[in-house]
């Protein structure tokens, strides 16, 4: 591979988990550090070289490539916790604040998938007297 012109070269030697690059100038294998991270152009995030050899590390070092990619699943699952949590927080501030939320609300609440709405009504959860200022409602 090095003959035909790939420019980085990597290979695991997995008895001790030791990860070597091809050296072009030397003709041989360099074996890197634990620490070491393997930064390069065609990679969206450096990747640290233990990733390559560690599982858990691997799977954080994806995760964040997919988040630095703007990944469309993982922006999604972003933001439908944003929004569980905005749905949680109304409803908690409510109780807290003795304000009666009947099952109708509620259920409007949980269902409600627009951000903006859900931090309007918390806003005014915060200086309600009554679920109808929360929610425009009476």
């Amino acid at each position: 591979l090095a003959m035909r012109g790939v420019r980085r070269l990597f290979y695991i030697r997995v008895s001790d988990r030791a990860v070597h690059e091809w050296e072009h100038t030397t003709g041989a294998w360099t074996k890197l550090a634990d620490d070491a991270v393997i930064d390069d152009r065609c990679f969206r995030v450096p990747i640290p070289v233990a990733a390559l050899v560690d599982q858990v590390l691997a799977d954080d070092t994806v995760a964040r490539a997919l988040l630095a990619a703007g990944n469309s699943v993982i922006v999604g699952a972003i933001e439908a916790g944003a929004l569980r949590t905005l749905r949680e927080s109304l409803l908690r501030v409510l109780a807290r604040r003795g304000v009666s939320v009947d099952e109708a609300t509620r259920a409007r609440v949980m269902e409600c998938a627009d951000r903006a709405t859900l931090e309007t009504w918390l806003d005014q959860a915060a200086t309600a007297q009554g679920a109808a200022e929360v929610f425009g409602e009476g």
